[in-house]
């Protein structure tokens, strides 16, 4: 069992607290955390500072590293955490069960009822449907599926090589027997209205590079969530995904709805990373929550926020309208 005290003193350091926050993310590589703290804005830390950090981290059992061959992977352990919580912090907290009690009594009495708590109120008015055929951005454009257009670029630019191919590792189809398989996929995508598709194409190069969708639709509830996201290799380490995404948020919030949300298998490391940075918030995983494939999947949902939006929109514009190598990160930009 981890001694309380070297776990306070393990959380006392913030960069200790930096590596612990990218893995609540999901586990990572030694490797990839070495390239994230290398970075001047996070320190400029060496691997062997790397290294000493994980080491203390690793002895307080507050991360457990695993072994896959020549690649050390990094998971988070959040026993010690709560023992030192439960031992130190609630005591402190424990007057909080006489409010809980009342809340108990008055749910079984609803005589006293005018004191039950209750949300905000909120404008009901609908946000609209989402029916733009096309967002238009400086390198990319979100244009309406056009099977017979986007049909063969799709195929050829995520098929042919294991590295094409692993973009369908985590999504619900693909990849497909050949071209005309896609392309019938296509048709299904184009005539669909939820979810809504679109064609993510290069205006440089002229042509298409993955797609997008809006799906889960609810103008009622002016929820609407983003997915269906792939991009072929080319496409990836470069602005694309900023900017699509970029493009769907600022759609979906000037249509009125006020919560985006974004979900995607829990293992699926890339995606929750990307969620992140572009500043979307972790809410939680579903357990068990879908059988993709024959293979059980847990969901890690995220979410952005109408009040989220107005901090992260100048964020995306700063970022996209950056030149040169020296281009901050979002989340530097969003903290101002």
């Amino acid at each position: 069992m981890s001694d309380p005290d070297a776990v306070w003193k393990a959380l006392a350091d913030p960069t200790r607290r930096a590596l612990l926050d990218l893995l609540a993310a999901g586990a990572q590589t030694t490797g990839d955390l070495c390239q994230h703290f290398a970075d001047h804005r996070r320190g400029g830390l060496g691997r062997t500072g790397v290294m000493k950090h994980l080491d203390v981290l690793q002895s307080t059992e507050l991360v457990v590293a695993r072994r896959q061959g020549r690649v050390r992977w990094n998971f988070l352990n959040p026993v010690p955490i709560q023992r030192v919580c439960e031992r130190w912090v609630s005591d402190h907290v424990r007057g909080l069960s006489t409010s809980l009690n009342r809340l108990k009594a008055l749910a079984e009495d609803p005589a006293d009822a005018a004191e039950l708590p209750v949300g905000p109120v909120v404008d009901t008015q609908p946000a609209a449907m989402l029916q733009a055929d096309s967002l238009d951005g400086d390198t990319i454009e979100l244009r309406a599926v056009a099977p017979q257009r986007d049909g063969a670029e799709l195929y050829a630019g995520s098929h042919g090589s294991k590295r094409r191919e692993a973009i369908w590792t985590y999504m619900g189809y693909g990849p497909f027997s050949d071209e005309l398989a896609m392309t019938r996929w296509l048709n299904q995508c184009a005539a669909s209205t939820d979810p809504r598709f679109f064609t993510v194409r290069d205006r440089h190069r002229g042509h298409a590079v993955g797609m997008a969708a809006y799906l889960a639709i609810e103008p009622r509830q002016r929820r609407v969530e983003i997915g269906h996201i792939w991009y072929t290799p080319d496409a990836h380490r470069t602005a694309t995904n900023t900017e699509a995404a970029y493009l769907l948020l600022r759609e979906a919030f000037a249509r009125g709805y006020r919560r985006v949300e974004w979900k995607c298998d829990a293992l699926n490391r890339r995606s929750r990373v990307a969620a992140l940075r572009l500043g979307f918030a972790f809410e939680g995983v579903f357990r068990h929550h879908l059988i993709v494939k024959g293979r059980s999947r847990d969901t890690a949902w995220f979410s952005m926020l109408e009040a989220d939006w107005r901090q992260a929109q100048p964020a995306f514009e700063t970022w996209l309208q950056w030149s040169g190598d020296d281009r901050p990160s979002l989340a530097s930009l969003r903290a101002g």
